[in-house]
């Protein structure tokens, strides 16, 4: 056969295949050296918290350094980026799940491309609420705190103020917790903190009451009885049935209810230390009370009606005073009056008798005077009777004897007509709707 090529083919067709073959072996080389890109990282990410600073560096194996690497789908958490070196960095600012794609370039432009997803927590937050459940002093005490979201575990610790004493908080169990030792309110902030360092705080209070303070014996009320004479001032001894283990202040107070026709108050009624209030205190261990004064005594005043007597008491700045609140009742009877002083006053016409007294009824009804001459001697009127009924209720129902209670002064006026020497002595007794005096006399 004829070779019919143009001249110079030949040659040119032996270059071109000598070229082929160097490309063929230099693929084949480069294949056996270099097998196809890939990237190592693995396609679930770890996971990160809002809030908290990420930084996540992907890699590649099996292609030519350097490396470029570019997302082609979806889309990274809001507040991270990729680099162009597959650093994934910058701070996560909203929750979910979030897949993406991305894909590395090596020098000589070969390429890989990998899915990937990664989960961002919300920041992690404390779910126990103030005020805490209380407690007592002197008694066992826990409580859990809790929190959610973020990156367990957790860790706690007290930032701020400090725990009733006797109390820890546990630092992976969020557990508080021990014998409380102290009555109060406290106030104290613990904080939270994940796994990814993101903190969470509250502020809590939580109040420990007192431990529970034994019953106060029976309260007994010395030196006075259920009825008691006006105008006098006995003697007041608090008691108790036992010992008390716990010092104890009290107050002794009284009010008064009047039974008179002209009901008022008697202001003379009260304690000898003055007032209707008297402070006391009963020690550790005692059983009788100790006043301000070495002895209590009450003055009853000169007005019928009810004293009502009232104790009330404290141990350890706490009420202590005995249910059905303890009270005394002592009553001052209706009574005839009494004369307490009988006095003769000379005028230029004869003499008055000045008579001093008190109605515990707050009344009078009349006045009878009788006059006894010296021996020899007679008088044409002996017994003079004088109605009072309605001067003592001018004084009783005015406003000057408020400040007296039952107590008055009458002055009744004699006119001697004949000789002065022809009287010895004069008696007198008062009336009212009780009863009859005590006769009084003066001489002359």
């Amino acid at each position: 056969m004829e070779d019919s090529a143009p001249p110079g083919f030949a040659r040119k067709l032996e270059r071109f295949v000598v070229l082929l073959c160097i490309l063929l072996v230099a693929s084949a080389d480069r294949s056996a050296a270099d097998p196809d890109i890939r990237i190592t990282t693995p396609a679930r990410l770890p996971g990160g918290a809002v809030g908290v600073a990420y930084s996540q560096t992907l890699a590649a194996a099996d292609g030519a350094p350097p490396y470029t690497w570019t997302t082609t789908s979806g889309s990274l958490p809001p507040g991270l980026s990729l680099s162009a070196q597959g650093v994934i960095a910058g701070t996560p600012q909203t929750a979910g799940t979030y897949e993406f794609g991305i894909r590395v370039t090596d020098r000589d432009s070969d390429r890989a491309n990998r899915g990937f997803s990664v989960v961002i927590t919300a920041p992690p937050s404390i779910l126990t609420t103030s005020p805490l459940a209380s407690g007592v002093a002197a008694s066992a005490y826990s409580q859990t705190l809790t929190a959610s979201g973020g990156v367990p575990p957790y860790v706690w610790a007290v930032s701020a103020g400090g725990l009733p004493p006797g109390l820890t908080l546990n630092a992976s169990s969020g557990i508080l917790s021990g014998t409380l030792t102290t009555a109060g309110t406290f106030s104290f902030t613990a904080r939270v903190t994940d796994n990814a360092r993101a903190i969470a705080s509250r502020a809590f209070n939580l109040v420990v009451s007192p431990a529970a303070l034994p019953p106060v014996p029976a309260v007994s009320l010395l030196g006075i009885s259920d009825t008691i004479e006006p105008a006098q001032q006995p003697t007041i001894d608090i008691a108790l049935a036992t010992q008390y283990p716990f010092a104890i202040t009290g107050q002794l107070a009284f009010t008064f209810e009047p039974d008179a026709a002209a009901p008022r108050d008697d202001p003379a009624i009260q304690f000898s230390a003055g007032g209707r209030t008297a402070a006391f205190t009963i020690a550790a261990g005692a059983t009788r009370a100790a006043f301000s004064n070495p002895q209590l005594a009450l003055q009853t005043g000169t007005v019928a009606g009810r004293i009502t007597l009232s104790v009330t008491l404290q141990a350890d700045a706490r009420n202590v005073t005995p249910s059905p609140f303890m009270t005394r009742s002592i009553r001052i009877l209706r009574s005839a009056p009494a004369i307490r002083s009988l006095r003769v006053v000379r005028t230029d016409s004869g003499f008055e008798l000045r008579i001093s007294g008190f109605s515990t009824s707050r009344e009078l009804s009349q006045a009878v005077f009788r006059f006894t001459p010296p021996p020899g001697r007679s008088l044409q009127t002996t017994d003079v009777t004088v109605p009072l009924t309605d001067s003592s209720r001018g004084w009783y129902e005015g406003t000057e004897s408020a400040r007296f209670g039952s107590q008055f002064t009458l002055v009744q006026p004699f006119t001697i007509r004949g000789d002065a020497g022809d009287l010895r002595s004069i008696s007198v007794t008062l009336t009212n709707g009780s009863g009859t005096s005590d006769p009084a006399s003066a001489t002359f």
